[in-house]
């Protein structure tokens, strides 16, 4: 299957029969993303006050299944949704306060709300009204999970990881330094087992220069990942693109961590 944006909205393309399969008529989508097994496409328009413009659609039938408010830069929307790799499971960042885990069943009511008591309880009163209507009888869903966590604590970013042949799944989410200084630009990153609970992370790795992060997992296995970390401060004088840190985070056979050489603090 293939996507083309145009005018009208997505055509659905059937490579194999070489025609056009279906579409999403939705007018202004900038930006959109494929799930990983092709269930799902995230779609992306430009940020109007009421509505939603994040947007989660059948992929086979262009039936949307569910909606959000986007208000950051629109073609980074469809990258804020992160599933499983089976697509059971997604999840997204809420204001960067919170993080809603939703299951493939319903992805207009989250299972759970990750985050400190009064962020969620915010979060719960802006939540704006869901695309399928719901009927009076159905209590809203939303375990409110992570209490332990400090008000402080935002998420920058979220990703789920499943090591292969394991049962296990990993939501890994984390915090960017705060100011582009030396002595605050520490961030964080947080490890939830899916499997066990969310009230409080398994462990938390610290990660210094990190203005911007991201997790690599390991290709194949994902039983550990990469995590890097930069910024654009220039304690040295010696690089102009800024400081950067590299680690080695095992997920499955312990938690062992190692800090990586990266490039002899140059870029190569």
């Amino acid at each position: 299957m293939m996507a083309v944006l145009n005018e009208q909205g997505i055509s659905l393309i059937d490579i194999d029969l070489k025609q056009v399969s279906g579409e999403i008529k939705r007018t202004g989508i900038l930006a959109f993303a494929w799930s990983p097994s092709g269930n799902f496409i995230v779609s992306c328009e430009k940020f109007t006050q009421g509505q939603n413009n994040l947007n989660i659609w059948d992929a086979r039938t262009g039936q949307l299944k569910s909606g959000f408010p986007w208000k950051d830069n629109t073609r980074d929307g469809p990258n804020s949704i992160n599933f499983t790799n089976d697509e059971r499971y997604m999840a997204r960042v809420n204001g960067k306060k919170v993080i809603e885990v939703y299951e493939k069943a319903d992805l207009t009511q989250p299972l759970y709300r990750i985050g400190h008591s009064a962020a969620v309880a915010s979060s719960i009163s802006e939540q704006p009204k869901a695309p399928v209507q719901k009927t009076e009888a159905q209590a809203p869903k939303g375990k409110e999970v992570g209490k332990e966590l400090e008000e402080s604590v935002s998420f920058d970013g979220i990703k789920f990881i499943q090591p292969l042949n394991s049962e296990q799944v990993f939501l890994v989410a984390w915090q960017n330094g705060e100011v582009l200084s030396e002595s605050e630009d520490i961030g964080t990153v947080f490890v939830f087992d899916f499997k066990k609970s969310f009230e409080r992370p398994k462990f938390r790795v610290v990660c210094p220069k990190a203005q911007s992060i991201s997790i690599i997992p390991a290709p194949k296995t994902a039983h550990a990942m990469l995590i890097w970390s930069q910024n654009l401060n220039d304690s040295t004088g010696k690089s102009y693109y800024g400081e950067h840190s590299l680690q080695y985070v095992r997920l499955i056979g312990g938690m062992k961590q190692h800090f990586i050489a990266a490039f002899d603090n140059q870029i190569q």
